[in-house]
Order: structure tokens, then sequence, then C-alpha cells
């Protein structure tokens, strides 16, 4: 009820408050999660193990690979 008993002109100015701030907040944390991936690399072992040859990967295989 409160939103809806202000005028047009401050829902509007809220509203664009609120794009503002959502957006804002996203792009911070975009920013943060990717400074964390550079500097914490997820997923590198620790130990670099002998490569084995890579195989050839089809779109096939990734599809039965889902079911």
């Amino acid at each position: 009820m409160a939103v809806a008993s202000l005028d047009t002109k401050t829902t509007g100015k809220l509203g664009r408050r609120t794009v503002i701030y959502y957006l804002g907040t996203t792009f911070i944390a975009v920013i943060i999660g990717v400074i964390l991936v550079v500097s914490i690399r997820p997923g590198e072992t620790a130990v670099q193990h002998e490569k084995q040859p890579s195989r050839h990967v089809s779109a096939l295989d990734s599809i039965l690979d889902l079911i």
C-alpha cells in the first residue's frame, strides 16, 4: 500500500534508484568474482600431473553425457 499511495513522479524516481542500485551492486559482484577467479584459479590442481592425450569430443557425446 505504501508505494501505491505515492504519486507518479516519486514512484518513477524510486524505480530509477532501485534499478541503478541493482545494476551497480551486480556490476561490483561481477568484478569481485572475476578478480577472485583470476587470482585463485579454481579447478586448477596444485600438482601438475602428466597430461593425457586429449580425445576429440563430439556434440553427440556431450548430449549423451547429459542423459
